[in-house]
């Protein structure tokens, strides 16, 4: 496998150099840590301050395309990167030594139990007011819909026996038009 960098653009503003290149390559496409270490070897910069931003092939021909970003420090490519990229490059959020990750999750801790301590009588009162104030409107706005269906239903109700009494009254029509047509046909 052979890395040609392309381009070198400096980001001074995300404390990064984004870096442009080629990789020539026999078979499969090369994983991305196989480029990685590459080109933390031809660049000669740590492992932990690079990562492989993009990897693209170009159709019927073993050659990629890619940029990759070479941070001044670890903790500035942990803050900017997102996390799906730090996966795909295989890059562990080890920051922290295990004794300060253990003292900050016991603070958590602790302030949790505060907290809880801290809730009064009166918010639960508030709450339980807040709850009945929620409960009282569902019933008003469930009353309202009653309401409203069964106004929809009167109305349904009222137009079939309007239409009920046009049927009957153009029935009445037909039939008394019968009726003379048929006088008519007896003169």
């Amino acid at each position: 496998m052979e890395l040609e960098i392309k381009e070198r653009i400096p980001e001074q503003l995300l404390k990064r150099e984004r870096i442009n290149f080629i990789v020539e390559f026999e078979g499969a496409t090369p994983p991305v840590i196989d480029v990685r270490k590459l080109l933390a070897q031809k660049l000669s910069v740590d492992m932990k301050q690079l990562v492989v931003r993009r990897l693209y092939n170009e159709y019927g021909v073993t050659r990629a395309k890619g940029y990759a970003y070479v941070y001044e420090s670890r903790e500035g490519m942990l803050k900017t990167e997102p996390d799906f990229i730090k996966k795909k490059n295989k890059v562990e959020e080890d920051t922290q030594p295990p004794q300060q990750a253990e003292q900050l999750e016991e603070q958590a801790q602790e302030q949790v139990q505060e907290e809880v301590k801290e809730e009064t009588s009166e918010t639960k009162e508030e709450d339980k007011k807040e709850t009945e104030k929620v409960e009282q409107q569902e019933k008003k706005e469930e009353k309202q819909k009653q309401k409203e269906g069964k106004e929809e239903r009167k109305e349904q109700e009222e137009g079939k026996e309007a239409e009920q009494q046009e049927e009957k009254e153009e029935k009445q029509e037909q039939k008394e038009e019968k009726e003379q047509e048929e006088e008519q046909k007896q003169e």
